[in-house]
């Protein structure tokens, strides 16, 4: 993907009130869209600045997120009457604390924005022998890390990651009042002796808050008709 076409339509009548684009017919990087909403009166776009160079193939790819191509966050804002570009940040690209995102199809690095004019990135990890994590970071609006990550670990006890089926789709999902819900599993494989277990996380702040067990729902039962 190389940007967005961005277009306001009257729900009424459809006609066609305004329309905007950025692709790389005006810039020299491509732009992955996070994220939309409207704010003061303003249309915000939260992009990922892509930086790495495309792959020597006839089309240009965002692979799987974590393994090729990387961004850095990038706010956009139009005015919602007229569809002018009013403010386009740029990244600080030399920056020693600049975070470099990696956005993929599965959605499991997601940005949302917070107070003071800055902006909260999660992502769910779950691709290695270490277990579910997810990861916290929070950024001004050059992409600059304001403090350290934050790390939310599995909190079941006992597990043998190795032989387990992993996952790196999107499982969890944040309120506006910045709880985030995660889904903390274990799916062990066929020489793999740990019980199956999950329970839906709830984590405000870096910190756990409360835990929603799922192992009630009992999947061998449901699979036997039972």
């Amino acid at each position: 993907m190389s940007g967005a076409l961005i277009e306001k339509i009257d729900l009424i009548d459809g006609h066609l009130i305004w329309q905007a684009s950025f692709d790389l017919r005006v810039g020299e990087n491509r732009e992955f869209v996070e994220r939309a909403y409207l704010e003061e009166g303003n249309l915000v776009l939260i992009t990922y600045l892509i930086i790495t160079p495309d792959p020597s193939i006839n089309v240009p790819l965002l692979y799987h997120s974590g393994t090729i191509h990387r961004g850095l966050l990038k706010i956009r804002k139009y005015d919602k009457v007229t569809g002018n570009l009013i403010e386009s940040s740029q990244p600080s690209a030399g920056h020693t604390d600049i975070k470099l995102i990696a956005p993929g199809p599965t959605d499991d690095v997601q940005c949302y924005p917070i107070e003071n004019d800055q902006y909260e990135i999660v992502n769910f990890y779950f691709r290695d022998t270490f277990g579910i994590r997810i990861y916290i970071d929070t950024l001004d609006h050059l992409g600059v890390k304001v403090n350290k990550t934050d790390t939310l670990w599995s909190e079941l006890k006992n597990i043998d990651w190795k032989y387990s089926y992993w996952s790196s789709s999107s499982k969890f999902f944040r309120k506006q009042n910045g709880e985030i819900y995660w889904l903390d599993f274990i799916a062990p494989g066929e020489d793999n002796s740990t019980i199956p277990q999950a329970n839906i996380n709830v984590s405000k702040n870096g910190k756990l808050i409360r835990q929603i067990s799922l192992n009630h729902l009992n999947p061998e039962l449901k699979k036997n008709g039972v």
